[in-house]
């Protein structure tokens, strides 16, 4: 610990007490008191060491929001990084707080710890179930060489699975695929386009004008109204100022009549066609299952093109654009799904 000690050694010529109180956290920054700690809830006061392995276990975690409550003047040129600011002194705190949403894991500190301890109580009165409180704040945390950054980015990420499990939809009725997508970090995301469903079985309502600040969520729905029971897939892209996302969906019609043919069924090797629509190649995924061969017709009927998949992957830059159906055979079953060739 002495290698602490040394590091800290310029502060107790400033404020002696604010020094020892800093060296008493970093002699105990290997042990943490649990408030609370459940398989639904996080309610502790963190050291810092621990605080740098909760930040390094939710890298990939999108409802993970590091929440800087200092002011501005203190937080534009040095905060953690993806860190945003809600400043503890402005007379609007207590709203932005509850307006914060209470399913996500926060990790919050202020300078030295003060704002944030009284700020971790706040949260718990509202019913926030996820808060991590640093003790010593960023003060402690630059002093045992931890990093901060001036710049801000925005981040995309993904709340919902970006596979969507398949599913089967009567013929007649509309299936809403809610979808759930963040701003993981600290400026505003913009998104630039995301991929036409135009010529498939499914809509959305999704608004490229949206814009999301740090730890927003934006919730929007995909919609598919089956035509028939052959298989429908779409493998669509959203991009945007903090990096793309794609999602894949699949979903078959089934007719209320009884009428459906069980060796087009596509549970059982839950096949994936993507992307979809598609370009100059097409990935065939059976689960593990063999891919015996894969032909490729028109909506007339008319055989279109014949192929063995190459490592999971055929060449379709010779078919023309538009509308076709694929059919894969596993295991001598044949699986068939719409496919939409664009140039």
């Amino acid at each position: 610990m002495l290698c602490l000690i040394k590091g800290l050694t310029y502060i107790s010529g400033v404020m002696k007490n604010s020094y020892k109180i800093i060296l008493l956290l970093a002699f105990a920054s290997f042990i943490a008191p649990a408030y609370s700690q459940s398989n639904d809830t996080l309610l502790a006061h963190y050291y810092i060491h621990q605080c740098d392995s909760l930040i390094l276990a939710n890298t990939y975690n999108p409802d993970f929001v590091i929440l800087d409550i200092r002011t501005p003047l203190k937080y534009i040129p040095e905060h953690l990084i993806g860190a945003i600011n809600r400043d503890y002194y402005s007379p609007l705190f207590n709203t932005w707080l509850d307006e914060l949403p209470r399913h996500k894991l926060y990790l919050i500190h202020c300078r030295s710890g003060g704002r944030s301890t009284i700020t971790f109580d706040m949260m718990v009165e509202m019913n926030f179930t996820k808060v991590v409180n640093m003790l010593g704040g960023i003060l402690v945390w630059k002093n045992l060489g931890f990093p901060t950054t001036s710049e801000f980015e925005p981040l995309l990420m993904s709340v919902s699975d970006t596979i969507v499990p398949p599913d089967t939809i009567a013929i007649g009725d509309i299936d809403t695929i809610a979808l759930t997508i963040t701003n993981r970090a600290n400026d505003t995301l913009v998104f630039n386009t995301i991929s036409s469903l135009t010529g498939t079985e499914f809509t959305t309502n999704f608004n490229t004008s949206t814009t999301l600040m740090g730890a927003d969520d934006y919730n929007f729905s995909i919609f598919y109204e089956p035509g028939d029971e052959i298989s429908d897939s779409i493998s669509f892209l959203i991009e945007s100022n903090g990096g793309d996302i794609a999602f894949y969906i699949e979903r078959s019609g089934l007719s209320t009549t009884g009428i459906y043919s069980p060796e087009y069924h596509n549970s059982e090797y839950n096949v994936l066609v993507y992307p979809n629509p598609a370009k100059q190649r097409l990935n065939i995924f059976a689960g593990g299952y063999s891919v015996d061969e894969v032909v490729i017709y028109s909506l007339t009927g008319q055989k279109v093109m014949y192929a063995r998949p190459d490592k999971g992957t055929i060449n379709i830059s010779a078919l023309q654009a538009g509308m076709y159906i694929v059919e894969v055979m596993v295991e001598n079953t044949r699986i068939r799904q719409k496919l939409l060739v664009h140039r």
